[in-house]
């Protein structure tokens, strides 16, 4: 088996955030920033105390290095391995078939 091995360095994502697209979330969930300008955002319950919201967001900030937003935050894994990728010729027309049960 041939596997293309990628030589692009990704780096984490508290090195380089990456621009993600935030869904509206229902009223009893909300968003907070780990980062700064908005980057690197978690989902809390929103009906968190303020002394609760502070602590939680406090440990979160200082563990933020294991919270994976993209493969590249994943220790052990490749990512190059993770990616996938069909190999079409080119005239190949892509089709989906029904699956029978």
């Amino acid at each position: 088996i041939d596997l293309l091995v990628s030589h692009t360095k990704l780096l984490p994502s508290v090195v380089q955030a990456p621009v993600l697209e935030l869904k509206p979330l229902p009223e009893h969930l909300k968003y907070v920033y780990l980062g700064e300008n908005e980057k690197l955002p978690v989902i809390i319950l929103s009906n968190l105390t303020k002394i609760q919201e502070g602590i939680l967001i406090r440990v979160l900030r200082v563990h933020k290095k294991v919270i994976g937003w993209t493969i590249a935050d994943i220790k052990g894994i490749s990512p190059s391995m993770c990616k996938h990728s069909i190999l079409l010729e080119d005239e190949a027309k892509p089709t989906s078939w029904a699956q029978k049960f």
